[in-house]
């Protein structure tokens, strides 16, 4: 009985800490990499050019693959994305015809954002570029949206005389907590 007696409050102790452990929310982070966009490019005068394209942004199935769904995430920026130019012409173009890209985001309900751009694009023959990105810029909103309206924007300092594709891709940092 003694025993019982002395080892009573330890008991209590670590019940009490466990169930206040309990109450404590885990957060985890991950970088995701949303599935390609390609853009097709039909050829073009020199000057500002404008591609849109809508697409599902996915972070369902994105963020699936670490067993967490789109009501777990509290953050969604964007860490890098990545413009290549595909074409297979006998004279290939390189970004040197561009002297500037943007990308924004936007929905039938939400503004349009800015969310990478590269200015000035190096001319370097370069047939793939890093953005700058807006990595503070939060994109939570556009994680749960159905049509995400993507936007390229361009101004091409001489004429495009072929067709090309370009592919985008955008790596995420996000945040969930479980």
């Amino acid at each position: 009985m003694k025993l019982i007696r002395h080892l009573f409050p330890y008991a209590l102790a670590v019940l009490l800490f466990g169930l206040t452990q309990c109450d404590k929310i885990s957060q985890v982070e991950h970088n995701v990499t949303s599935k390609a966009i390609t853009f097709d490019l039909p050829a073009h005068d020199a000057g500002d050019y404008e591609l849109t394209q809508i697409v599902n942004m996915n972070f369902d199935s994105l963020v699936s693959q670490y067993d967490l769904g789109l009501v777990s995430l509290t953050s969604v920026r964007p860490e890098s994305a990545t413009l290549s130019i595909i074409d297979t012409d006998a004279t290939p173009v390189t970004f040197d015809i561009l002297d500037l890209v943007e990308m924004d985001l936007a929905t039938a309900s939400m503004a349009s954002r800015k969310i990478a751009w590269k200015d000035p694009v190096p001319h370097t023959g370069l047939t793939s570029i890093a953005f700058d990105v807006a990595g503070s810029s939060e994109l939570l909103d556009f994680a749960s949206a159905n049509a995400v309206i993507v936007t390229l924007k361009a101004r091409l300092n001489t004429a495009l005389t072929h067709p090309i594709k370009m592919k985008l891709e955008v790596r995420y940092h996000i945040i969930a907590h479980l």
